[in-house]
């Protein structure tokens, strides 16, 4: 359930800004329909932590789901610490020692080695109780974009499936501990013809440890509000599942909790420079680094393509770059008004920063049952510890 547009406004006047508004029943939705979709097509369903691990997040998201994919040994002791003893922790890193996997055996359910080093280093010092996976770049990309494409040419994330099939041809009693398979492969697809494709391609390759995997991780990367068309996936998960007697896991991070959150921030200086009007706000790229660091532009709340009144909305620091775009309103814009970027529940917070000592972003959650609550507020003793200063 979402609240009318005049409730929302009145929550987003009320705040401190710049803020973080979690929206519970726009979350409670999409889990409720990702869980739908997973029980439709008898896979597990894991939450990608990096996408966001905000408290109130990770409590809300922990009973609907059967466990949590995590991205490093931090992210797993977190997980842990929600989830108790009642879900699964996964963890796939490109970096990982031997001198953390204490904390891997003491947190961790399962493990997908990112490259056949880590399988060696690490894989002897894991305990029965961590099952081994691999993480595979089966080296087809079905993402446009090189920047987010995970199986881009040389890619750092999986094993190359060429490595992989030598490797096993080779030694194949290195893999006698390997119970499970891992891909990711995908960013925002609306379709899943990469995937079968992707499938396809791996029982051609390494047939051998499809049979011997007792789990097969699809990942995430998919939008799934947006695909109509299942048929594809239901065919190859039921391929998975009959044919190698494989459990089919699905981490969504972005489809869980984009649409759950929105950037409230307020207009503090309007001026003119050259041919542009800047609108300055009090958050910054900083507080959503992939605008910056893949340019693109944020949606805005009441912008419109061809609406009279444009305006450069301007970051908070002296970064000459921290620009979210140009857009154009109806009426013109105000010092004091407020101004939401919206579907910011993805790698917001978590790559949130401190440059020019700019306050992060106060979280809040509302819901229609629990209305307003302050979640987390930081402060500048917050900024001064993380700079070491203690007095």
């Amino acid at each position: 359930m979402t609240r009318p547009d005049n409730a929302i406004n009145r929550i987003d006047d009320e705040i401190d800004t710049p803020a973080l508004v979690w929206d519970m029943d726009v979350l409670d939705a999409r889990l409720a329909a990702l869980r739908r979709f997973s029980d439709t097509h008898a896979c597990r369903l894991y939450y990608s932590v990096k996408a966001s691990a905000v408290a109130v997040v990770l409590d809300h998201i922990a009973a609907g789901v059967d466990g949590f994919s995590c991205s490093s040994p931090f992210e797993a002791r977190l997980s842990r610490q929600v989830l108790g003893n009642k879900g699964v922790i996964s963890l796939t890193s490109p970096a990982l020692t031997p001198a953390q996997c204490d904390a891997i055996n003491e947190t961790c359910d399962h493990i997908s080695f990112n490259s056949l080093g880590q399988m060696k280093h690490l894989g002897p010092a894991l305990k029965p109780n961590v099952a081994q996976g691999l993480r595979i770049n089966p080296g087809l990309s079905i993402v446009d974009d090189p920047r987010y494409d995970p199986s881009r040419e040389n890619s750092k994330l999986g094993i190359p499936i060429n490595s992989l099939v030598k490797a096993h041809s080779a030694r194949p009693d290195d893999f006698v501990n390997i119970s499970g398979l891992h891909i990711h492969t995908a960013c925002g697809n609306r379709s899943f013809k990469g995937l079968t494709q992707t499938i396809e391609l791996i029982e051609a390759e390494i047939p051998a440890l499809l049979h011997r995997a007792r789990w097969f991780n699809l990942g995430g990367g998919y939008a799934f509000d947006k695909i109509l068309k299942t048929k594809a996936f239901d065919d190859t998960v039921s391929r998975l599942r009959d044919v190698y007697g494989l459990d089919v896991i699905l981490e969504p991070g972005t489809a869980m909790v984009q649409n759950a959150a929105r950037m409230v921030s307020t207009v503090v200086d309007i001026f003119e420079s050259g041919t542009a009007t800047h609108a300055v706000l009090d958050t910054s790229v900083n507080h959503m680094p992939e605008v910056f660091a893949y340019q693109f532009q944020p949606p805005v709340k009441g912008a419109r393509r061809d609406a009279p009144h444009t305006y450069t909305l301007a970051g908070a620091t002296c970064l000459a770059g921290d620009i979210f775009g140009t857009y154009s309103f109806d009426q013109p814009l105000e010092v004091g008004q407020r101004l939401v970027i919206e579907k910011t529940g993805a790698y917001t917070h978590g790559q949130s920063h401190w440059f020019n000592g700019i306050n992060l972003p106060t979280v809040y959650s509302h819901s229609g049952a629990g209305g307003l609550k302050l979640e987390r507020a930081f402060t500048f003793e917050d900024f001064a510890s993380r700079c070491g200063v203690h007095r």
